[in-house]
């Protein structure tokens, strides 16, 4: 995960246009910056308030949209209970889209929640597994069927 760190001077907005989606939580676990993708990219409708609302209250929202909700929400309150940061997280959302879920916790106890669409990513590497077992299936035949030749043909294995 890439956040730049925002100097001094320089509105908190510019998180605003990082191609991913972001909340940043206080050491209380309140939402205190919620960048405007987060609501676009995970579908949270623009009535469910956000921010100074407990985080907990919008992860019980996200975790009805996930498509392994329970293990999902497992290794987030494992991670959260440990203080830990939980890297590379595969959320599967019910709409099909894959997404990575970062969390980073900051020094005064709050966290740097992101989400990044990995979809593409995830389509091509199964596409990839795909061409190669197709693959690997094809060099099995023609060496099945080599064998069987040279069984049905054993004068010419000399």
């Amino acid at each position: 995960m890439f956040i730049p760190d925002v100097p001094a001077g320089v509105p908190a907005s510019l998180l605003d246009y990082l191609p991913i989606a972001l909340v940043v939580t206080d050491a209380a676990e309140t939402m205190i910056h919620v960048n405007r993708h987060y609501r676009r990219m995970l579908g949270i409708p623009d009535e469910v308030p956000l921010l100074g609302r407990p985080a907990r209250d919008t992860l019980a929202y996200l975790l009805a949209t996930f498509e392994d909700a329970a293990a999902v929400g497992r290794a987030i309150e494992e991670a959260t209970a440990g203080g830990r940061d939980l890297l590379g997280l595969p959320v599967r959302l019910r709409d099909g889209r894959t997404m990575a879920r970062d969390a980073v916790r900051l020094p005064d106890g709050g966290w740097v929640v992101t989400y990044r669409d990995i979809s593409a990513e995830e389509h091509a590497r199964a596409d990839d597994i795909e061409h190669r077992t197709d693959d690997a299936a094809r060099e099995g035949e023609r060496q099945r069927e080599g064998r069987e030749h040279e069984a049905e043909h054993p004068e010419h294995n000399q």
